[in-house]
């Protein structure tokens, strides 16, 4: 009978998979990398002070850094306090996400690159009439996760909870033709506090999701609406009607889909982006565990980009990228467990078959 082992973590499940393994490849730049990541782990309480590291110059973002910087700080409270002369720590999750190409990344969702963010209501609108047989009996958060799934710029930004994905990401180029195939790949890790994590029917992921249908002028009024009524948007006297047409028509909006959602949208929730843990409704979210960062209303993609790297708890950068790929294909990820559909599968015995 062989040596029985028992692991403790993901590293010493690396190490046994590299004894056993016969390939000549080692499979110790994956250990390194899972060794960082758990490492990182133990000193999860740290993550929410470390993780608001700005690489931008505040006079670049203006007066809207600083305000949103206030925000983050009131969002986030601190990360111990005082109840009764107990500290208590809030519990966290860590999710993930690897890219290609550090240096030609940036952090912001596919809409808001370019010319998309202007086009996000014409995006949502015709997928939904070109492909509608795709789309019926579907909320706004599952049309766009459909969307996202096909390649369609959202609002939303692929993450998971399994660092040895995020992992295959950063070593895999999906077409990037403006890619450096020397250059490292780079994985970026959020630490998240329960609290701050939104389930798929949450009125977080309701209100953020419904902006998908409002043309850029509309979600330029709603943000214009933000600072002045930080607090709560006002209404009229009768308390039945914002006195924004914009903010009356995101209302109604999102009434459509919940009827019994209160006239009470905080401006806070709208700017601000939350991590949306989706209903595995499909095979790819299950195979690569995934998750998703819904970002709200932003000017442009300066700003889009600033509130995530303020979210960022740590980047790890991958190089040797080609030999961490045949060392994640020894435990069993590659395109083909982590893209289930036919195709991706089919493209994925012709690699094998040209690397033989």
């Amino acid at each position: 009978m062989g040596k029985d082992y028992t692991v403790k973590s993901l590293a010493g499940f690396i190490k046994i998979i590299h004894e056993m393994e016969q390939k000549k490849t080692s499979l110790s730049i994956c250990e390194e990398y899972i060794n960082n990541i758990d490492n990182l782990k133990k000193h999860y309480e740290k993550a929410i002070p470390n993780q608001r590291n700005l690489k931008y110059n505040t006079e670049t973002l203006g007066e809207l850094i600083k305000f949103y910087d206030k925000m983050i700080d009131s969002y986030n409270d601190i990360i111990s306090h005082n109840s009764s002369n107990k500290k208590i720590t809030p519990n966290y999750r860590f999710y993930y996400r690897g890219h290609y190409d550090k240096d030609k990344y940036t952090l912001v969702p596919s809409v808001f690159r370019g010319k998309n963010w202007a086009k996000e209501d014409y995006y949502y609108h015709e997928m939904i009439v070109r492909c509608a047989n795709q789309f019926q009996n579907s909320t706004h958060l599952d049309r766009l996760v459909r969307m996202q799934h096909y390649g369609c710029p959202t609002r939303l930004m692929d993450i998971t909870s399994n660092p040895l994905v995020a992992l295959y990401f950063a070593c895999e180029n999906f077409g990037c033709e403006k890619c450096n195939h020397s250059n490292a790949g780079e994985v970026i890790i959020f630490a998240v506090q329960d609290k701050q994590i939104s389930y798929f029917d949450s009125d977080k992921a309701l209100m953020l999701s419904c902006l998908a249908k409002f043309n850029k002028s509309e979600k330029m009024s709603i943000l214009d609406q933000v600072k002045p009524h930080i607090q709560e948007f006002s209404k009229n006297a009768n308390n039945t009607m914002y006195d924004d047409e914009n903010i009356e028509k995101l209302y109604h909006e999102i009434s459509t889909e919940v009827p019994s959602f209160k006239r009470q949208i905080f401006p806070n929730d709208l700017i601000t982006p939350i991590f949306i843990q989706p209903e595995k409704t499909n095979d790819r979210i299950v195979k690569q565990d995934g998750a998703f960062i819904l970002s709200g209303l932003s000017r442009n993609e300066i700003q889009s980009r600033a509130k995530l790297e303020a979210l960022c708890y740590k980047k790890i950068t991958i190089q040797n990228k080609s030999r961490i790929k045949r060392e994640l294909e020894a435990l069993g990820i590659n395109k083909a467990t982590l893209f289930p559909e036919v195709d991706m599968v089919a493209e994925y015995l012709k690699e094998c078959v040209q690397r033989a």
